[in-house]
């Protein structure tokens, strides 16, 4: 289809007799009442009040962008404000779709959605390009699997020469790792895979997208992939690093995979590492070493405490758990391993903080009545980044003995112990 295409203003203007069911009785909703509204209030503008109106983004349902091979459940509205220049119009881009992780670059914009409705195994990834401001449609592939969050996305931009001619014409690639689910009437495992696409960047891409029809022919080509790691686990974290990949799975002992994707066309297994538990989140400490938070696991893959572990993938072929630390028992949580956000590092003076809610195991008249674990303490805690250890250097406790703790501490106090003691002299 074209894109924008009519079609979904065409479907819009036949709802346009349909009635809400949350409006008053016999009130009739348009198709322009079902656009996005945005008001602009700018500090310096006097005449700028909360009751300023409201207005339709856009021109209409005619300016509404539409792919017909995703089914659309929402909006998705894309606003470029220029930081630089306050007159500047709101620059904004509507298209019919859907979507539950988002990877941005500082060109391109991908939206990612399980695709449910196809009845198969398969992720949508829509790419908008962005280029001075201006928000455009740049393709659309359907991925074998689902994805685990938005670290499973990447898009990595070769430096000129050989290394953009491995990449396709614009010397950029769009990464993507997926997992495919068990299916059991054909008893085929999960299995952990790795896709490269070539994305075009020219000024014609979004043009030549739409008229291939499903726009991934033009707009983002295939390239490469690795498929069939991990049997029977399922991704745990992702990080793409340059032209490294490090991923963790998990059934009863978390492999960590390095690969590498500098050809992008034949990515290739270098090393894995099999230690006990397994890490939700990889964060990178320099270009070989790698901080994992996530839970410590028996052999036999009972999840225990809070683990954080220093990777060092120096050596690819070998890589290695440098160290670890482990705190408390089940139960013990932080929201790191949720929310990236809440993990707060310090390069400069390798400082790590985290919030935490320490659990121990209960034992006696709690464990008889099923109340397996308790909450000991919550709280932030700083440590430094050892050449051999994670050195504790502070507790910001977050406690009310008086009170059942909360079961997630809130990322501003993390924050604001990060910064307490990222002022203070090593």
């Amino acid at each position: 289809p074209v894109y924008p295409t009519n079609a979904y203003a065409a479907a819009a203007a036949a709802a346009t007799t349909t009635t809400s069911s949350s409006s008053s009785a016999g009130a009739d909703v348009t198709a322009e009442q079902l656009m996005p509204l945005r008001r602009t209030l700018l500090a310096s503008d006097s005449t700028s009040t909360p009751d300023a109106p409201f207005e339709p983004i856009g021109g209409g349902c005619g300016a509404v962008g539409y792919v017909a091979s995703v089914r659309a459940s929402r909006l998705i509205v894309v606003a470029s404000i220029d930081l630089a220049d306050n007159a500047a119009p709101l620059r904004t881009h509507v298209s019919a779709g859907r979507g539950s992780n988002i990877y941005a670059s500082s060109h391109s914009l991908y939206v990612a959605s399980n695709a449910r409705w196809t009845r198969q195994d398969k992720t949508m990834v829509t790419r908008f390009a962005l280029e001075n401001g201006r928000v455009s449609f740049g393709g659309l592939i359907g991925v074998e699997g689902y994805i685990l969050n938005q670290w499973a996305m990447d898009e990595y931009r070769a430096s000129a020469g050989a290394g953009a001619a491995l990449s396709g014409a614009s010397g950029v690639t769009f990464r993507i790792v997926t997992t495919t689910s068990t299916d059991w009437r054909s008893q085929t495992a999960s299995t952990t895979n790795l896709f490269t696409y070539a994305v075009s960047t020219g000024g014609n891409a979004a043009a030549a997208a739409a008229a291939s029809g499903s726009g991934s022919a033009a707009g983002m080509a295939p390239l490469g992939s690795l498929v069939g790691l991990a049997p029977t686990e399922r991704v745990f974290a992702v990080r793409f690093m340059g032209t490294r990949l490090y991923v963790v799975t998990f059934r009863q002992v978390d492999p960590l995979f390095v690969i590498d994707v500098s050809a992008p066309a034949t990515p290739v297994l270098l090393g894995q590492l099999k230690v006990p538990g397994y890490s939700d989140y990889l964060h990178p400490v320099n270009a070989s070493h790698l901080i994992g938070i996530g839970k410590d696991a028996s052999l036999d893959g009972q999840v225990k405490g809070l683990k954080l572990a220093l990777f060092d993938a120096s050596t690819p072929t070998a890589p290695a758990e440098s160290y670890s630390l482990v705190m408390g028992d089940r139960g013990t949580h932080s929201a790191a391993l949720d929310d990236h956000k809440a993990f707060t590092y310090d390069a400069d003076r390798r400082l790590l903080t985290l919030p935490v809610r320490l659990s121990l195991e209960a034992s006696g008249r709690a464990a008889a009545q099923c109340d397996t674990s308790y909450a000991l303490w919550q709280g932030a805690v700083v440590w430094r980044v050892g050449e051999s250890a994670f050195d504790l250097r502070g507790l910001v406790p977050h406690y009310d003995p008086r009170r059942r703790p909360h079961r997630r501490l809130p990322v501003a106090a993390a924050l604001a112990a990060a910064d307490y003691y990222s002022r203070r002299r090593r």
